[in-house]
């Protein structure tokens, strides 16, 4: 079982975890895996014609001898950070604050991505919704992000109520139901990369940034050098790139697979499991070891499977906080109809 532990770990990993920083999250998963069945990498992008591969991509179903069956995944990034905050929760100042009761700070999703394990087809799908998706929450417009904690949090930054409303709407806007859902803040990143003792890495640029509103503070010189988690984080959401997101986004990918090898490097040694059953801890998810047991052939089987990126169709209107994201959904659920399952 150790080989199972270890696979788990690093897929588990890679894709929850990962999740926060989804922009090519599907060039890290090919790579890190060896999983190279064709497709190509796209973040979420205006367009009403999503789907990305290659024009000689063939798909191999996986044979039915396989343990396993199909099953959906959400994954979900917030920015609950409570260490960085205090005013998660102004109970206690509202009851002895004069004038205006204080409202409490919003959390928000930041990276919501979908992926589809097809058996009957061979092929892992990749979807990042973006967060910003226009929806109606009893019946007043919003976006897609204020969902998870509309209905309130717990003290972990967690929302029973949130995640099943956030997979029903996914599902609407999918046409295919969310099997399992996997939910991390950025503190517990910070966490993973502390407890691996850091991570050396060559910062190609000199980042000073600072943005009191959602308490981003970046301030890293050009060079190699070892980051601590909080200064990893900082790295990757630097935004103040002078070719935009296009440098960012190398920048996480890189940085994955400097943080793959050390995971991989690190679940080797004797204390797996006790790293494992840490490591699960760092996030909110219905995927359990019953579920691993009954799919782990399956994810076994993920070399041979077509690794596909479908942009989720639609485009972005207005700028700035006023922007939002205008879903195609009736070109997205045409997409997604050929993978439900159909028995």
């Amino acid at each position: 079982m150790s080989a199972v532990r270890n696979f788990i770990i690093t897929f588990l990993l890679s894709l929850m975890i990962f999740g926060l920083i989804a922009y090519g999250l599907v060039q890290f998963v090919t790579t890190a895996f060896h999983l190279d069945g064709g497709g190509s990498v796209n973040g979420p992008s205006d367009t009403d014609d999503g789907e990305t591969k290659d024009p000689d991509d063939t798909n191999v179903p996986i044979g039915d001898w396989v343990k396993g069956e199909s099953f959906t995944a959400l994954l979900v990034g917030t920015n609950f950070q409570p260490n960085v905050f205090n005013d998660y929760d102004v109970t206690d100042e509202n009851e002895t604050a004069t004038g205006f009761p204080l409202e409490p700070r919003d959390i928000d999703t930041e990276t919501l991505l979908l992926v589809r394990v097809n058996k009957e087809t061979g092929e892992c799908i990749f979807t990042a919704i973006p967060p910003i998706t226009r929806i109606t929450i009893q019946g007043q417009a919003a976006r897609l992000q204020d969902l998870y904690a509309y209905e309130g949090i717990d003290s972990n930054g967690y929302s029973e109520q949130g995640i099943v409303a956030l997979c029903e709407k996914v599902t609407a806007l999918t046409g295919i139901p969310v099997d399992y859902y996997a939910v991390i803040h950025p503190d517990n990143m910070i966490k993973l990369i502390d407890d691996l003792g850091g991570i050396t890495y060559f910062v190609k640029t000199d980042m000073h940034f600072t943005n009191t509103t959602t308490g981003l503070t970046v301030n890293l010189r050009r060079g190699s050098q070892k980051l601590d988690g909080a200064k990893a984080l900082a790295m990757l959401r630097y935004p103040a790139y002078d070719d935009g997101d296009t440098s960012r986004r190398q920048c996480a990918l890189d940085f994955m697979k400097e943080l793959a090898k050390k995971i991989l490097t690190e679940t080797e040694l004797a204390n797996a499991r006790n790293m494992y059953n840490k490591y699960l801890s760092y996030f909110d998810t219905n995927f359990t070891v019953e579920d691993l047991t009954d799919n782990v052939d399956l994810i076994f089987s993920f070399p041979k499977m077509s690794i596909k990126d479908f942009a989720y169709p639609g485009n972005t209107i207005g700028t700035g906080e006023d922007a939002y994201f205008n879903p195609n959904i009736n070109k997205a659920i045409e997409f997604f109809t050929q993978y439900k399952y159909k028995g």
